[in-house]
């Protein structure tokens, strides 16, 4: 089976309107997983009923820190139990939090006890990155500040590499930096010759393939490394939501 999964937060108006069917319209695209990002109220025995009945299993979720408080950790924990996700992502977190060297360690130290609360009940925590956690204090990553400060067992990384790219890293060799603790890739594809948009705050992906962030090199390295799921995210379309999900898909399930 292949590990292509989509982030549901793509096609998240899809998903407040019926979940059920937008489940069974994402495996008719090409996908075997998806990575929540919200329930939209529905209980995990529903959410469940849900992935079995359109043959997709849980390949994790984006759940913010609100989740995983003290008193809310056991009922997280538990929800996703029922509904078979083992993997768990931090999302991202306010910019005070690493806007610092020492908030980006002590943020780190964070993540790194929840991470093996976590692991303690058999799931496993990541952290998906965007542009901003890529700036420098003391000469170093605020995102590797925060990895650095954390057990690799206890936090992972998922790592989004459109906005990795944005943000002027080299992803391929970001990936192979990390190389096991890589076990999620946000495989987002970034439009060529777009730097006077991003200058102006416009964001703009597009399908996986389609780009210029060069996926074949990082699919090498995570299949070196045992990635475990290639995770879809589009965030902006120029063709129906349906259509652009099914063509990155198609490019994973051919490419991987």
């Amino acid at each position: 089976m292949k590990k292509v999964s989509l982030q549901m937060y793509s096609i998240r108006e899809l998903m407040a309107k019926d979940v059920a069917s937008t489940l069974m319209e994402t495996a008719k695209a090409g996908y075997t997983g998806v990575e929540f990002a919200g329930f939209f109220n529905h209980t995990a025995e529903e959410i469940k009923s849900y992935l079995d009945a359109a043959g997709l299993v849980c390949s994790g979720t984006h759940t913010g820190l609100p989740a995983l408080q003290p008193d809310t950790i056991g009922e997280t924990i538990e929800y996703h139990h029922k509904i078979g996700a083992s993997n768990l992502v931090v999302p991202g977190i306010p910019g005070e939090m690493y806007g610092s060297y020492d908030a980006a360690c002590k943020t780190g130290a964070l993540l790194n006890d929840i991470g093996a609360q976590l692991k303690a009940e058999g799931i496993t925590l990541g952290y998906h990155n965007h542009h901003r956690e890529f700036q420098v204090f003391n000469g170093q990553y605020a995102l590797d500040l925060m990895y650095g400060n954390a057990d690799p067992e206890n936090l992972k990384v998922e790592l989004d590499c459109y906005w990795a790219h944005v943000a002027g890293v080299d992803v391929v060799e970001y990936v192979r930096k990390y190389g096991k603790r890589n076990f999620l890739l946000h495989m987002k594809d970034r439009k060529p010759n777009d730097a006077d948009k991003i200058a102006q705050g416009i964001y703009e992906c597009t399908e996986v393939g389609s780009g210029v962030v060069d996926f074949k090199s990082v699919i090498a390295l995570a299949k070196e490394f045992g990635t475990q799921w290639y995770v879809v995210e589009q965030e902006s379309f120029d063709m129906p939501m349906l259509e652009s999900i099914a063509k990155s898909a198609k490019w994973l399930n051919e490419n991987t």
